[in-house]
């Protein structure tokens, strides 16, 4: 996060940071328009006056709402009204090398009077080009997908049925500015927009309310970190109302996060790590969870639409670790203080369907109030293959999801024995195979044969463990024998 509240300008100015936009988002002009622009909001909707000649050339003037962001990101928003002070004052989402006027960039935006368009400057300082969309005023949808440098533009009249706009390569930063932007198009005039429904979040995510919560939830991604503002009554009985940060995923899971803090509304506020098997407010599902004063806990629904069970953690509060396995129908909550030593809370049979959603889930229980938690560390992992069942391996075949790739440091297997619980209890054997390169559908695999056969004749179970700076993540065990 950057702690300076003055942002020095390429050009020589300087602007001072907004107090008018809720963090983590922060909002300035960009290239000195001679009419300064202003923004308002709450979580995931904005008001944006701004001025400027435009966002097209080889340099920009606009106003910017934004998030750093780092590898694949998908902001999506609502363009709900934009005053015309030229037909093509526009608004927009959009993805910045830099802050510097002249910065590469894509920017899908609806306009004034030239309906929606993905326009770009692919390299610093390049000329901007174009692609029309449909001829449709707002209210709009736009959408922007970062997948390396390949950036491609949606548009859609509802927020759910997209259509592609454009693609193009993108001479972006490793990480980028994400957020909405807007443009008079009109050095000496500003014109007013109405942004809604504003998310940005890693490639692949997705983020709902379940239950329908009378306060709607919002999440703002960015540093690294999840700002989940979420209503609802509970996560709990028969039906949740909460909000949800989701991916889809098969077979055996490994989820884990650290909920560094969680806004009191309740003390049953809570936020943590949650594998549900569908989007119902009813559906089965685990959830490993830190609270905001009733500390850490194992509650799950093993029926759809049953009663929830609890099982009790420790009554620290937060900052801390909290993480779930799934092996088959066994699913095992763990917590830790620092995401390397981990204590098990609990473990349920519960009969899920292979394809569910995992991810962050956040509750305020209170209809009436929000809490807004914030959440770092998200990481799912799963081993794409197993060694063989007998015998003295000759290599292990594994996965990690590429969003997390500059996360890690380095890999290593970590062996135990059959009845040992990894999460807790020391292995029999370890060695660290640095960071191989994945192939071209993402798996790294690794040749040990004398690691393997340096054991003893038996049954064992194999980790892959992911080491970075934020303590490690553990993969589920694969059991062989030797």
């Amino acid at each position: 996060m950057c702690a300076a509240i003055i942002v020095f300008l390429a050009g020589g100015g300087t602007a001072a940071a907004q107090a008018t936009v809720p963090a983590p988002w922060t909002d300035r002009d960009i290239g000195s328009p001679v009419v300064a622009g202003k923004a308002t909001g709450t979580r995931d909707d904005f008001t944006i006056t701004a001025a400027g000649a435009d966002v097209w050339g080889t340099s920009d003037q606009f106003h910017f709402v934004y998030l750093p962001v780092a590898g694949d990101v998908d902001v999506r928003a609502r363009v709900l009204s934009i005053t015309a002070a030229n037909a093509w004052s526009k608004a927009g989402v959009m993805i910045r090398a830099s802050l510097d006027p002249s910065s590469a960039h894509a920017f899908m935006l609806s306009s004034a009077g030239k309906g929606v368009a993905f326009q770009r400057r692919t390299v610093a300082g390049g000329i901007s080009t174009n692609t029309a969309g449909p001829l449709a005023a707002p209210p709009q949808w736009v959408r922007l997908l970062r997948v390396g440098s390949l950036v491609t533009a949606y548009t859609s009249p509802d927020g759910s049925s997209w259509t592609a706009i454009g693609s193009a390569t993108i001479a972006l930063s490793s990480t980028a500015y994400v957020g909405v932007a807007v443009t008079a198009h009109n050095e000496f005039t500003t014109t007013t927009a109405h942004v809604s429904n504003v998310s940005v979040l890693p490639s692949g995510q997705q983020a709902i309310d379940i239950g329908a919560p009378a306060l709607p939830g919002s999440t703002a991604f960015g540093s690294a970190i999840y700002n989940i503002t979420a209503a609802g009554r509970d996560i709990w009985d028969t039906a949740d109302q909460f909000h949800f940060v989701f991916q889809p995923a098969a077979g055996d899971i490994d989820v884990s996060a650290r909920v560094s803090s969680i806004g009191y509304a309740d003390q049953w506020s809570k936020a943590g790590v949650m594998i549900r098997e569908s989007l119902s407010a009813g559906s089965r599902h685990a959830f490993a969870l830190a609270s905001a004063g009733r500390g850490y806990a194992f509650q799950r629904r093993v029926t759809t639409n049953g009663v929830s069970e609890h099982t009790g953690g420790p009554l620290s509060p937060p900052p801390g670790w909290v993480r779930l396995t799934r092996v088959g129908n066994v699913f095992t909550a763990y917590v830790s203080a620092d995401g390397q030593t981990w204590q098990t809370i609990g473990s349920d049979t519960i009969s899920m369907a292979s394809a569910v959603y995992v991810g962050l889930a956040a509750t305020s229980h209170n209809t009436a109030a929000y809490s807004t938690s914030k959440v770092d560390h998200f990481r799912v992992a799963s081993v794409a293959s197993a060694p063989p069942t007998s015998g003295a391996p000759q290599g292990v075949a594994f996965q990690e999801p590429l969003d997390q790739m500059a996360l890690v440091s380095s890999f290593r297997l970590d062996v135990f024995t059959a009845n040992a619980d990894p999460a807790t209890a020391t292995p029999v054997s370890t060695v660290n195979v640095g960071k191989p390169a994945p192939d071209a559908t993402g798996v790294i695999t690794v040749s040990v044969p004398t690691f393997f056969s340096a054991l003893a004749t038996g049954t064992y179970q194999l980790t892959v463990v992911a080491v970075g700076p934020g303590g490690i993540g553990r993969s589920v065990p694969i059991v062989f024998t030797r």
